[in-house]
Formats: C-alpha cells, sequence, structure tokens
C-alpha cells in the first residue's frame, strides 16, 4: 500500500513538472522568492505575461499589463474621491500623460524575471516576462495631487 502511494506521488510530482515545460535560460540561476508568494503587503504589484513569439513580445505584454493596472487603479480612485461628477476620459487622459506613468520601465522596476521554456507537445519554445513594481495607494495620491496641481497636460480640480 506504501509503495503504490509513493509510486502515485511520484507520478503526480513528475506530470506537474512536465507540463511547465522544460526551463531553457532564465535570467537568473533561481527563481526569485517574490514569484510564488504574495507581494500586496509589500506594497508592489507583481505582472506576468506569456508568449510564444519572443522574449521581447513577451517583456511588452507585460509592461502592457502594468501600464493598464496603473492607470485604470488610478482611475477608479480618482474617480472615487472626487467632488462633483468628473469625466472618466478626461482623468484617463491625465492619468496617462503623468510623469509616473510616462516613467514605467524596466528600469523603475524592483525586479524582473524571465524563462523560455520548451514544451514537448507542441515542441516550440514558450516565454514568461515577470515584474516585480512599486505601486500602492501612496502612488495614486501622488498622481492625483500632480494631476490637481496642473504639471500634466490636462489639469483636473479636486
Amino acid at each position: 500500500m506504501k509503495r503504490i502511494v509513493v509510486i502515485l506521488i511520484s507520478v503526480l510530482i513528475a506530470s506537474t513538472s512536465f507540463a511547465q515545460g522544460k526551463l531553457v535560460k532564465s535570467s537568473d540561476k533561481k527563481a526569485p522568492i517574490w514569484l510564488d508568494k504574495n507581494v500586496n503587503k509589500y506594497e508592489a504589484i507583481k505582472v506576468r505575461c506569456d508568449s510564444q513569439i519572443s522574449l521581447e513580445d513577451a517583456e511588452k505584454g507585460a509592461f502592457a499589463q502594468l501600464h493598464d493596472i496603473v492607470v485604470n487603479s488610478t482611475v477608479s480612485y480618482m474617480l472615487k474621491f472626487s467632488v462633483g461628477e468628473k469625466d472618466e476620459a478626461a482623468i484617463r487622459n491625465s492619468v496617462e500623460n503623468s510623469s509616473y506613468v510616462k516613467n514605467i520601465s524596466k528600469s523603475a522596476s524592483l525586479d524582473t524575471y524571465w524563462e523560455i521554456r520548451f514544451d514537448k507537445r507542441s515542441k516550440t519554445n514558450y516565454y514568461n516576462y515577470n515584474i516585480l513594481y512599486y505601486f500602492n495607494e501612496m502612488e495614486m495620491k501622488k498622481i492625483a495631487l500632480e494631476i490637481n496641481q496642473g504639471k500634466t497636460n490636462t489639469a483636473i480640480d479636486f
């Protein structure tokens, strides 16, 4: 009975490792701890993008996701705390023109990690790109303050 359980567990572990694909290359020798952890308590967000085209495509996709998260979160925050009715399109335009959003880049991120994996079934490589980025409510307040002070192209009063 014990032997059957051990065999089943080893088959289960082996099948999950095959499902991930064989690691061909990565940015670090070991995957960072933050990939598997909840980073909300560190006031940071993590983004992952997969691509079958190229690593650059995965990187562009990850930064596009990060940009969208920052913009959408900030617009929601500003609409929630604004006095009177505000035009969402104008707020979105102001947020996208803020210096924080314009400066979203690899150099401003806390950490990045990428992998190239080979899928044996489809016989293709696929690319994972992960970003750890500092973003919290304080950053949203800074963006709102910047917009309120008229430092961007379109100012909105709060």
